[in-house]
């Protein structure tokens, strides 16, 4: 049998509960497992534009593609050929997904920042032309890297793509590379040991 003072306390948390829930600002159990791409969890909106999460991972607030926030390292791979960075990234899983891939030029190339003369460059999808590059160290991410400052880690250095379909000048194939040094794009035969580096991303 509940006290008269047990009573009116039950009655007033009951009340309580009720105006949150009118209102709407009843907050979900923290132990729920639903999960989405938008669902950024600890993360923080950067530029307006990248929510950085403690899985790792960077949520493109514009294009809706999620990226690893740390690149490849130099010993990761033995010779770092494209055909290496291409299976690191197939083989990923990471933040629950295993559909990691490398991107596309042109997915890469939007991570460029303050680089202007990137907008010369026009569609690299469909041909492999060097792009006009911009002064050394000189972007707005750290150590000058032309990228977003505090949002990715790794390198500042060159990064692979995919393959360009159908630009074989030499009958090899070909992909791109950003150089997040300059913002210079350019191509390398996917079979070029270079020291580029895989930032991978999906879908």
């Amino acid at each position: 049998m509940l006290s008269r003072a047990q009573f009116l306390s039950f009655a007033c948390c009951y009340i309580t509960l009720l105006v949150h829930c009118a209102h709407g600002t009843v907050s979900p159990p923290s132990g729920s497992s639903a999960r989405s791409v938008e669902d950024a969890g600890d993360s923080h909106l950067l530029a307006g534009r990248w929510s950085v999460r403690e899985d790792g991972t960077v949520l493109d607030a514009k294009t809706r593609l999620l990226w690893t926030q740390v690149a490849t390292k130099q010993t990761t791979f033995d010779k770092d050929t494209w055909a290496q960075a291409n299976a690191y990234c197939s083989s990923l899983n990471l933040s629950g997904y295993s559909d990691w891939r490398l991107p596309t030029v042109n997915d890469l190339r939007s991570l460029l920042s303050g680089c202007n003369r990137q907008k010369e460059c026009g569609n690299l999808e469909v041909s492999c032309e060097g792009c006009k590059d911009c002064t050394e160290h000189k972007g707005p991410g750290e150590g000058g890297c032309y990228w977003d400052t505090g949002v990715w880690q790794g390198r500042c250095w060159l990064y692979w793509t995919l393959p360009i379909t159908g630009y074989t000048p030499d009958g090899a194939e070909y992909g791109c590379v950003v150089d997040f040094s300059t913002g210079q794009v350019d191509c390398l035969g996917l079979g070029t040991v270079y020291g580029a580096r895989a930032r991978c991303v999906r879908p």
